[in-house]
This record gives structure tokens, C-alpha cells and sequence, in this order.
């Protein structure tokens, strides 16, 4: 079953594409040896090309390794993904300094250090994303809602089902199957409803109009 999600994810396919710029880049000394200008532009090209290689082959592994253990009810109900999506926009966000740490002929510390004079519009454009981060964590630490979980959130219209539960958005199925998506952090920053007690003694609840 585990092959299965692999062939899916084509994460044999992205392991194979990191294997001719390794063949390839110690042979250019021979062929363009004489032009050392278009040497060093075709080793640029050829390190992009594996780091972009090697980004989607532990990209696809993630998602393998999430598809399975996402099979199993203790992680299925838990607010796991948005993490998995934190570990996926470190990676990328890794690929991203060196690919550009090879364009300028610099070191990726180097780069990473001259980021810090970014950081405060670094925090202005990924500000959903840390405080969904942020609301992730306390959400999964203090199983405040699992997916499947009836919720009332009186704010956001919402009063349904948990669907699923992401990085940016918690997304609620009413029960006129209207779809309500909500951000992680208003759960935490404001009140909300969760029925689950009520499910798991058996209890049922009645409206009467």
C-alpha cells in the first residue's frame, strides 16, 4: 500500500531527475573547458535543476509519509496538516536561498543573515500563515477540535461538521451543506461551541421551532 502512494505521489520519478545534473556536472569541465563563462553558467543551471529536483522528491515524500499515518483515527482527528504545510514552506523556503545563493555566487547563510532586515515585511506577508501556524499548534496541544467535530461558532455563521483543518482555514460543513471556512486563529482568539461531549455519551439534541 505504501508503493501504491508512492507510484501516486511519482516520488520515483523525482529521485531519477536528480541524477543527470550529478552525471552531468563533472563532465563539463572537459567539454567547455576552454570557455569558462559558459562553464559556469551551465553549472548554475545544472545545481538549480537538482535542487529543484531534490525539493519536489522530499516535497512528494512528505505528502507519502502523510497519506500514511493520515490513515490511522488518532492522526486523522488531529490538526496535523497545517504542520505538515509548515514543513513544506520550510523546504521550499530553503530551496528558494540556495537557488538564489548559487545565482549570485554567494553563501545561503549569507543570504539568510541579510534577511533579517526583511523580517519585519516577512511578518507582514506570511502573517496568516504564522498566526494559522500559531492557532495549529494550541488547537492540536489542547484538543480543542478534532475534524469530524460538531462546532457552533456564532460569529462566522458556522454550525456543522468539521471537514478539515489547514494551515490558513478550518472549513465547516453546515447542515444545509453550506460550506463555511473560518481562520485557525479566530477559534483561539474568540469562542466556539464544540458538541463532541455530547456526541461520545450518545446524547442527541433537539431544536423545536
Amino acid at each position: 500500500k505504501s508503493l501504491k502512494l508512492a507510484m501516486r505521489q511519482r516520488i520515483f520519478s523525482h529521485i531519477t531527475w536528480t541524477i543527470p545534473p550529478l552525471i552531468i556536472i563533472p563532465l563539463l569541465p572537459l567539454a567547455l573547458k576552454n570557455d569558462p563563462d559558459t562553464l559556469d553558467l551551465m553549472e548554475k543551471i545544472c545545481w538549480i535543476a537538482f535542487i529543484i529536483a531534490l525539493f519536489t522528491t522530499f516535497n512528494s515524500l512528505i505528502k507519502v509519509l502523510w497519506d500514511i499515518f493520515s490513515q490511522t483515527d488518532k492522526v486523522r482527528s488531529r490538526p496535523i496538516k497545517g504542520m505538515v504545510q509548515i514543513v513544506q514552506g520550510a523546504l521550499f523556503f530553503i530551496a528558494v536561498i540556495i537557488i538564489f545563493s548559487i545565482i549570485l555566487g554567494k553563501s545561503p547563510v549569507a543570504l539568510i543573515t541579510g534577511l533579517g532586515a526583511f523580517a519585519a515585511v516577512l511578518m507582514l506577508i506570511f502573517k496568516d500563515s504564522i498566526l494559522g501556524f500559531v492557532a495549529g499548534v494550541q488547537l492540536g496541544q489542547n484538543d480543542m477540535v478534532r475534524i469530524g467535530d460538531w462546532i457552533v461558532v456564532a460569529n462566522n455563521m458556522a454550525n456543522g461538521v468539521v471537514m478539515d483543518i489547514t494551515l490558513n482555514t478550518v472549513k465547516v460543513q453546515n447542515f444545509d451543506n453550506t460550506i463555511v471556512t473560518i481562520p485557525p486563529y479566530s477559534l483561539i482568539s474568540g469562542a466556539f461551541q464544540n458538541w463532541r461531549g455530547m456526541r461520545e455519551c450518545g446524547g442527541r439534541r433537539i431544536k423545536r421551532s
